[in-house]
Parts: C-alpha cells; sequence; structure tokens
C-alpha cells in the first residue's frame, strides 16, 4: 500500500474512531486477534507440510513437487521466526532508591494516582525522553517487566512538577484495561513490522512461503496497521488526560513545549557544536557534554531562537509519520494557550538526585565518550581529509578562479568543519 492510500485509510478509521471509540478498539483487537490465529495456522500448517515432506524424501519418495514443498515450508518457518525475536534490551544506567529517594518518592507518588503497575527498573540515559519499555519474559505469552526509562537531560531542563507530568503520560499507558489493550495492539504492530523486515531479507521470491505472506502483507496487515495506528493516537490524548488528572493541565503543557524548544537547541546547537571540535581533537577524552548541559538545558528556553523554534513547532501537523499528536492539538486538548515557558528554577534533576546529580553526570560523560569513541575517531580523520581539500582549493584560488563544482566542495567543508557561517563566507568569495 503507497503512503497516500494509506493516508486516505488513516482518515477513514479516525472519523470511525470519533463516532465510536469502544466499538473501534474491539474490533481493532480483533483483527489482532485473527492475525495471530491466521499466522499460528499457518506455522502449525508449515511445521506439518516440513515433517512430512522430509519423511517422504527420507522413504525415497523423491518427486519435484514434494521438494518444493519442503523448501516452501522451510521458508515459511524461517520467516516467522521474526515473531518470536528475542526483544532488545532497553538502553540506560540503572538507579536504585537508594541513590535516589526522592525521584523514586516521585514516581511512587504519580504511580499510585495513576493506577499503574509498579516499574520493575528505572533507568537513566542521555536522551530528551522518557518512555515505559515492556519486555515480555515469554515473547508472545507475555508476562512483561516494565522498565521506566527517564533521560538526564530531560530532568535537566524541566521542573520537578513538569517531570511529573512526563512520568504520568508513559504511566497512563498501563494503568487500565484500556491501557493494557493499547499496549498490545502496539506491540501486535510491531512484531508485524519484524515479519516483513524478515520477508524482505529472505528474498522468498514466488515459492509457497511468499505466497503466503504477500496475502497477509498485501490485505490484511495495511488495514490493520491503520486501525493501530489511529488506536494509538487516540491513547496519546488518554495518556494526557491522565497527566492532567494527576499533576494538571499547565504544568503538563509547559512541560511539553519546553521539550519541544530544547529539541531544536539540541539538535541545532548544542550536539553540532560538539561535534564540531572533533576536527581540531583526535580524541573525545575532554569532552564533557552532560556537566555542560546541566547549566545549557534551562538556558536554551531564553535562547534567541527559541521563540522562533516555538513558533514553527506549533505549526506542524500531525502526520502519519507518528502516532504522538501534533504539539497545537495537544495544547488544545488541555485548553491551554500556547506560551514560551520560564525556565525552571530549580530542574528535576536537582530537586530529585539531590548530591548523586554529579555522579551521575560523570556516569553519563564517561558512557557517552564510550560509545562515541570509534565515531569521534572517524570524523576526526574526516575532518583531516576536508583541511586537506581546503587548503588545495586556497591555493589553487590563488591563482585563478577555480571551477563552480571545486568552488561548492571547498564552502561544504568549510560548513562542516566551522559551522554555516564559515560555509557561506566561503560561496560568496569570487
Amino acid at each position: 500500500m503507497d503512503d497516500a492510500s494509506f493516508r486516505r485509510l488513516v482518515a477513514s478509521y479516525e472519523h470511525d474512531s470519533r463516532d465510536d471509540p469502544q466499538r473501534f478498539a474491539k474490533l481493532t483487537a480483533a483483527m489482532a486477534a485473527f492475525g495471530y490465529a491466521a499466522i499460528l495456522l499457518t506455522l502449525a500448517a508449515s511445521a506439518w507440510g516440513l515433517w512430512w515432506g522430509v519423511r517422504q524424501l527420507l522413504h525415497g519418495r523423491v518427486q519435484g513437487w514434494k521438494i518444493m514443498l519442503v523448501i516452501g515450508c522451510a521458508s515459511l518457518l524461517f520467516s516467522l521466526r521474526a515473531l518470536w525475536m528475542r526483544p532488545q534490551a532497553p538502553q540506560g544506567l540503572p538507579v536504585t532508591e537508594q541513590e535516589a529517594p526522592r525521584l523514586f518518592e516521585l514516581i511512587e507518588k504519580v504511580r499510585r494516582k495513576t493506577g499503574a503497575p509498579r516499574p520493575d527498573r528505572v533507568l537513566i540515559d542521555g536522551e530528551l525522553n522518557a518512555a515505559v519499555w515492556q519486555q515480555p519474559r515469554l515473547g508472545l505469552l507475555g508476562w512483561h517487566r516494565n522498565h521506566l526509562i527517564l533521560g538526564l537531560p530531560l530532568m535537566m531542563g524541566l521542573s520537578t512538577r513538569q517531570l511529573g507530568a512526563v512520568i504520568a503520560h508513559e504511566f497512563g499507558h498501563l494503568h487500565s484495561a484500556h491501557g493494557k489493550l493499547g499496549q498490545w495492539i502496539y506491540r501486535t504492530r510491531r512484531s508485524w513490522y519484524l515479519l516483513a523486515l524478515a520477508r524482505e531479507r529472505a528474498s522468498l521470491g514466488g515459492n509457497v512461503a511468499d505466497l503466503v505472506l504477500a496475502f497477509f502483507f498485501r490485505h490484511f496487515f495495511p488495514r490493520f496497521n491503520a486501525r493501530a495506528f489511529v488506536l494509538s493516537r487516540q491513547q496519546e490524548f488518554e495518556a494526557d488526560r491522565t497527566a492532567h488528572r494527576v499533576v494538571g493541565a499547565q504544568p503538563a503543557a509547559e512541560g511539553l513545549q519546553a521539550i519541544e524548544v530544547q529539541a531544536r537547541y539540541l539538535q541545532e546547537e548544542f550536539w553540532p557544536a560538539v561535534w564540531r571540535r572533533a576536527a581540531s581533537t583526535p580524541s573525545p577524552a575532554n569532552e564533557r557534554p552532560y556537566r555542560v548541559l546541566f547549566d545549557a538545558m534551562p538556558a536554551s528556553l531564553s535562547h534567541a531562537k527559541a521563540p522562533s523554534w516555538l513558533a514553527e513547532s506549533l505549526k506542524r501537523l500531525s502526520d502519519v509519520d507518528d502516532t504522538h499528536p501534533s504539539l497545537r492539538d495537544r495544547l488544545a486538548f488541555a485548553e491551554i494557550k500556547p506560551g514560551l515557558p520560564k525556565a525552571p528554577e530549580m530542574s528535576a534533576a536537582q530537586a530529585l538526585l539531590g548530591s548523586a546529580l554529579k555522579d551521575w553526570i560523570k556516569r553519563l560523560d564517561a558512557h557517552w565518550r564510550e560509545e562515541i569513541g570509534r565515531d569521534w575517531s572517524e570524523r576526526h580523520r574526516f575532518a583531516n581529509a576536508q583541511r586537506h581539500l581546503i587548503g588545495e582549493l586556497e591555493k589553487e584560488s590563488a591563482t585563478g578562479p577555480i571551477d563552480p563544482d571545486d568552488h561548492l566542495l571547498w564552502g561544504r567543508a568549510a560548513r562542516l568543519l566551522d559551522g554555516d557561517a564559515a560555509g557561506e563566507a566561503v560561496l560568496r568569495r569570487r
């Protein structure tokens, strides 16, 4: 199904969902159950076909169609194995209640108000994000471990109440049977997506396995995927409703707007500046990005570009690329007018981690250096090559005009090494 058809299908299902949300959710769940039943039946049939075909071949009854049956059933079993792939472990460093008692007090307070299950582990990572990661112990049979992941930059940039609203939103996805249904449908959608990737990698051609899976992915999965997308977006609003009830609509809305601005700051200002230093430094040994972010995250809300970043975020419409509603839609749902929030007097990181914050900054800085060491070295070697190119072109330009394509390469190299202004200055040269 192409992108335009998928968009039309989503728009149609959104109307159905608004007319009767409960019926829509039940039909989507029924589709998921039917799909699993069909897959399990196909799996059983292919296993029986493989067993029968191999027995026939071992007894000397070698015929072309039996060989094709064995190959087709084996291919199908290999493809369906994607449903039982070992789930990826969540990323982050575990934090205990002994290390951060105030953080756990907040988590428990929010958890009780939402009625969500207690997280099995709390992790801190280096992202501007928060998430509840459900890891099934028994694959399709469930029995999930719940991991609450909190980004240290997020905690540095928000107040305690704003962070509480973010946590309440995440717990809102888990607190009821409706939340459990949504999580199950989300995991089903993810499993079938992995199955689609396995089918593409297997390059099955035109055998039995491809015919079975092609029917599933051509006629059934696109419709289920569109329904699951609409249901997921619906449940984002339900999770927002939980955050409004537990913490309040105002701090929840302020947190959403702060995150939008801070994400743009990190993407366009902070991390590009860090990585530009790889041009002159062969190793990131002296880099301490999270120490710098301690002051930079709150200050980003008063950055000169902050108003334009927020304005651009408010212009962005909800799209099928993301189940999350647009910022404007979420603020309208909260009945809060847009406005650039002020930096908190004390960040959630300071209030909830206390004296352990310095240690967490050191741990994440060390973890970051370990993770990006190879990429940093490659960036440094690439920068040396670009610097050499600039030197050659400067010599050539001293003797006369250079080729326009070389001029563009020069500007690109200057931009990569020293930023947009340097690249623009080169391109303006004649």
